[in-house]
């Protein structure tokens, strides 16, 4: 029996190398290989920035890292040190995603105030009134559950219009995409916070 002179390698086997040419090249099976070897140390990383608290804004993250390079595959052969890369974008992204949720947190905080304020002043049911530290916590809960509900470019189109005080066309060039589709996810992205948040309260 003839037998290959080259020993046999399993994908899993293959440098990381070795994958992103394969990737690069269009062959989308390697994106899987690179997903198995990677997301659980990623998500366990991640992990360390939400004191380990947040396991689902962490998937998220890391979900949506590789949906980019899912996406985006034709140019990941300019990325170098790909593995410092992969780490970086999760400990950044995790970072805005915390950083905005305080922020939009602290935005509702400030409105539920002073509608709780205001509706003392008008001697509203006592039924009516929700409490500051019950008001907090859940706004806070539903605020990040309709974030994370946006597409993934809605959310970061948003995070870095309000977040980052960056221009459409910053954003666009960030992003790569144009400057009319950057204020159209924008556009999109406070009108679906908005019913997210106004269905959770009505």
């Amino acid at each position: 029996m003839k037998t290959s002179k080259e020993p046999y390698q399993s994908s899993d086997a293959l440098p990381l190398e070795v994958l992103l040419r394969k990737l690069s090249a269009g062959q989308t099976t390697a994106l899987s290989q690179i997903f198995d070897r990677y997301y659980q140390r990623l998500v366990y990383y991640g992990l360390q920035f939400t004191n380990g608290r947040d396991l689902p804004l962490v998937e998220d993250v890391v979900q949506e890292l590789f949906i980019w390079i899912s996406k985006n595959y034709s140019r990941l052969e300019s990325i170098q040190h790909f593995e410092t890369y992969l780490f970086q974008s999760v400990r950044r992204n995790v970072h805005a995603k915390l950083q905005f949720l305080k922020k939009e947190q602290s935005k509702f905080n400030r409105y539920v105030s002073r509608t709780a304020a205001l509706s003392q002043k008008q001697e509203v049911s006592q039924e009516e009134i929700i409490t500051d530290a019950e008001s907090e916590e859940f706004v806070h809960n539903q605020l990040r559950k309709a974030l994370d509900q946006l597409p993934p470019y809605q959310w970061e189109v948003l995070h870095l219009r309000y977040y980052e005080g960056k221009s459409y066309k910053q954003i666009a060039s960030t992003l790569s995409i144009g400057i009319q589709v950057a204020r159209n996810f924008a556009s999109r992205g406070m009108k679906n916070l908005r019913k997210k948040m106004i269905d959770t309260y009505c």
